[in-house]
């Protein structure tokens, strides 16, 4: 799910000095479309965010920075709570297991 995606696109318009009239015509869109999209109300499609990162000269994670964030939160904490009930010995268990998998994970990266 997208959440900030409309707030980065405004800030970086804004940063551009473009207005919205502006940023829609040189993409090819509605005023009202680049105002749905400031507001949260629709996403619009690959290529428009494609045409979006072009016009503002932004990257992708530019646009999408904070959901990124906001999702890596959200699995930690889903992770976490799986730990909370887990007796010590369960947790000893659990890091021998992922410090094995990252390992293996290092090593299939040397190879590639």
């Amino acid at each position: 799910m997208i959440t900030n995606m409309d707030k980065n696109v405004k800030l970086a318009r804004i940063n551009a000095g473009l207005s919205q009239s502006e940023l829609a015509e040189s993409i090819g869109l509605s005023v009202d479309t680049i105002k749905k999209i400031e507001q949260g109300a629709l996403v619009g499609s690959l290529e428009t965010f494609c045409k979006l990162c072009e016009v503002l000269d932004v990257s992708p994670n530019y646009l999408l920075k904070d959901d990124i964030v906001i999702a890596d939160m959200k699995a930690a904490f889903e992770l976490s709570d799986k730990f909370i009930n887990l007796s010590g010995e369960q947790l000893v268990l659990i890091s021998a297991v992922l410090d094995k998998i990252n390992k293996a994970l290092e090593n299939t990266e040397t190879i590639n």
